[in-house]
């Protein structure tokens, strides 16, 4: 919803705001028919806050309307973790093509983003150099940017036989992961044609989230014994709380 109209910036008053944050947390989007989570809401929040901010600076209102604003709380809920015959049984139901992805997320732990812009110069013998991710550009465009945090760029261990599971070396500028056309793969595609169906197969309820792997992977290696902040580093985490 647009906050604004035809009204100037020094016509929007608080009512204005919370009206907003009001419609903006309940009113389905129309790709998701789910209201926008609360952490959008407060990312645009903080746009909208910001803007109201410069135009107190720049002597066009008196005060920032957006500042103190409630806004809706985190839904928090449970974690939802995988068991290792519940992974086994995913990896199992996935498509050929996507088996190697799936095995290499629940391996690894990296992010999406991460690991579908992964190209052959990343990997190593036992070891996979992060340093960039797939960022949303304007639209639906997609874009090569930096990893999501500033510990996102990282080398990360892992084994010779993970390695050898993504299956033959490309040129080291291909992606190690693309669609049956040879393009970066979509999460749209590959949710729907895919990560779906496979959950299904192996009669996985609730279904889990794709991101649900990072938090397998994570799992799996503290009852393997390993040391927490070695976690956090493979991660890419800023804060080891995370």
């Amino acid at each position: 919803a647009d906050i604004t109209g035809d009204v100037g910036v020094d016509m929007i008053d608080r009512a204005d705001i919370e009206a907003w944050v009001k419609h903006r947390s309940t009113t389905p989007t129309k790709r998701t028919k789910r209201p926008p989570a609360p952490k959008t809401v407060a990312n645009e929040h903080g746009l909208i806050s910001t803007i109201m901010e410069h135009a107190v600076r720049r002597g066009h209102r008196l005060d920032n309307p957006a500042k103190g604003v409630r806004l809706p709380k985190p839904r928090r809920h449970e974690l939802d973790i995988l068991t290792d015959a519940e992974f086994v049984a995913l990896w199992s139901a996935m498509s050929d093509r996507y088996k190697p992805l799936v095995w290499l997320l629940g391996a690894t732990g990296l992010r999406w983003g991460e690991a579908t812009a992964l190209q052959w110069r990343h990997i190593g013998r036992d070891t996979i150099t992060v340093s960039q991710a797939w960022k949303h550009g304007g639209g639906s465009r997609r874009e090569l940017g930096e990893p999501k945090t500033a510990k996102g760029y990282r080398r990360v261990e892992t084994t010779p036989a993970v390695i050898a599971s993504l299956g033959e070396r490309g040129p080291d500028n291909a992606f190690v992961f693309t669609s049956a056309a040879g393009a970066p793969v979509n999460y749209q595609t590959f949710y729907a044609g895919h990560w779906k169906p496979a959950c299904e197969a192996a009669n996985l309820h609730p279904r889990p989230t794709i991101h649900g792997l990072r938090h397998w992977a994570a799992s799996y290696m503290l009852s393997q014994g390993a040391d927490i902040y070695e976690i956090s580093r493979a991660l890419g985490h800023n804060d080891i709380s995370v």
